[in-house]
């Protein structure tokens, strides 16, 4: 069995082999490197250079395991292939003590592992002037982190000021409208009614807007709409609730209604398989007939 192991290990070819019995036998018999081996092929990362390093004493062999991983394992998997390499920073810098090692071992992790991530392996009296250069470029590296994140943050912040000083201009934002306009859904004049002017300069009464817009609605947004536009209907003769509930109700009614102009927003790219002519007779014979 073990013979077929090292077989497999020498050719990298997949033997006909029970992995957790050849497993079995290789531990009963120490053959520790055939365990490594075999653990790698499992997808046991952590136990393979675990076993190098304690039983093996062999950092070659836990580093070409984390290698190894780092070229089979998902992005999702980092965590556990930085775990890898600490697992075998650790092992140098307490068993070897070796610091050319350990940067050894850091240049080999390809970027996985910092020179940071392993400063506590080290007691307080540890000469670090071999990793000297490295803790100046990871402190360069930090800062220029940090004047990335502080430009950030002042672009986020002023395009937040940006966005807020526009939303104030909006609301104190005022047209005219002259008494010739009509609206653009029914064609009445504007001033006859309650109506809707958007920036755009696209004006609406609010009946005909609530009627049209419906339609692009869900059933339960609809509903509410509806639902909403009744209250402000009973509303608008009752001068003792209409400072406080009618301005409720039109405050909701705006956010679904006037939320963006029907002519030249979203509701315009829904309608655009929207046919010109009414499909059922009789509304098609009553277009007709005012057409006519």
């Amino acid at each position: 069995m073990y013979k077929a192991v090292v077989s497999t290990q020498s050719t990298g070819t997949d033997a006909n082999v029970d992995r957790k019995y050849a497993l079995r036998l290789c531990s009963e018999h120490r053959k520790w490197k055939a365990c490594c081996y075999i653990y790698t092929k499992m997808g046991l990362y952590e136990e393979a250079v675990k076993l190098a390093l304690t039983k093996l004493g062999n950092v070659h062999e836990a580093e070409k395991t984390a290698v190894e991983a780092q070229s089979y394992c998902s992005l999702e998997q980092q965590e556990m292939i930085k775990k890898l390499w600490l697992m075998i920073a650790r092992h140098v810098v307490e068993e070897e003590k070796d610091i050319k090692r350990v940067m050894d071992v850091i240049n080999r992790a390809e970027q996985v592992l910092k020179i940071e991530d392993i400063l506590p392996f080290f007691n307080d009296f540890f000469y670090i002037d071999d990793f000297k250069d490295a803790i100046c470029k990871s402190l360069e590296i930090y800062n220029q982190n940090i004047n990335q994140l502080n430009d950030d943050m002042k672009d986020a912040t002023d395009s937040a000021e940006r966005i807020h000083n526009d939303i104030s201009n909006l609301k104190r934002k005022n047209c005219v409208v002259e008494s010739s306009k009509n609206c653009y859904l029914c064609d009445i004049p504007l001033l006859t009614r309650s109506f809707y002017v958007f920036p755009c300069s696209h004006m609406f009464h609010t009946a005909c807007l609530v009627k049209e817009i419906t339609g692009y609605l869900s059933k339960r947004k609809a509903e509410e709409v509806s639902k909403i536009y009744k209250v402000l209907l009973n509303l608008k003769d009752e001068d003792q609730t209409r400072t406080e509930s009618y301005r409720r109700a039109k405050s909701q009614l705006d956010e679904i209604i006037a939320e963006e102009c029907l002519m030249c927003g979203e509701y315009m790219i829904q309608s655009i398989d929207t046919p010109f002519l009414p499909r059922d007779e009789d509304e098609f014979e009553k277009l007709r007939l005012e057409w006519s």
